[in-house]
Formats: structure tokens, sequence, C-alpha cells
């Protein structure tokens, strides 16, 4: 059973002292979610992903559990930012910035619904990056 996104994303912020980041369509959920347990004890990191000329920059994000992955479009067109699997969904408009919250470890393949060929991936890890 799935736990809604804006829930767990409530629950992460308040029991683990994750940041509470806006999630798909500012929903203030996270990205994949887990459970608060799986964030961990040091700090989140903020990592950028720049679209640009179709593409993200960089494809592919090494991060911890409660890391924040912020992508801004650049470019003149509107790009999502799609799990693979369907566990976010996050349009955006030319200019603008969306912020994920990942409580949940592993790889997180994401492409551009728009744009099939846009593809990326966020790894988060548990007490260091996956290399």
């Amino acid at each position: 059973m799935r736990i809604p996104l804006l829930a767990l994303g409530l629950l992460a912020a308040t029991l683990a002292g994750c940041s509470d980041e806006r999630g798909p369509k500012g929903n203030g959920g996270p990205g994949p979610g887990g459970s608060s347990a799986s964030c961990v004890a040091d700090a989140p990191v903020a990592h950028t992903v720049v679209i640009q000329g179709s593409r993200y920059d960089p494809a592919t994000v090494d991060g911890k559990l409660c890391d924040t992955i912020a992508w801004t479009n650049r470019d003149a067109v509107t790009h999502t930012v799609t799990a693979d699997d369907g566990s976010f969904d996050v349009a955006l408009p030319a200019g603008a910035t969306e912020k994920l919250l990942f409580v949940e470890g592993g790889d997180h393949p994401y492409h551009c619904k728009i744009h099939p060929g846009m593809k990326g991936t966020v790894r988060s890890g548990g007490e260091g990056t996956i290399a």
C-alpha cells in the first residue's frame, strides 16, 4: 500500500527534522516516499539540476536520504520531471523551479513526458552517496 505523498512529506518533515520542500505540484510532499525512519541524521544537502537545451544537467544526482533536488527549467518550453515508476510527476513551465525531498533510498530514474529523450536519475543512498 502506498502512503499519499503529502502525508508522507509532512510525517518525514515533522518526525525526522527534514525540511518541508515543495513536492509535486506544490503539494509539500516528497519525491519517492519511505518512512521518517529512512532519513539519516546528517544534514540534508540541496542539489540543483538545470534543464537547458532539452537536457537535465547533471543527468545523474548522487545524494543521501533527505537530500533535496531542485530542478530549474531554463528552456522556453515546459518540461516535466516524471518518475519512471510514477512516484512523482512535476510540470515545470519555462523559468520555473521545483524541489523534491527524497526519503527512500535507491535509484530513481525519471524522464520528461513531453520530450521522451530527456532522462535522468536520482540516486539516494543511506549514510553516504552511492558511487
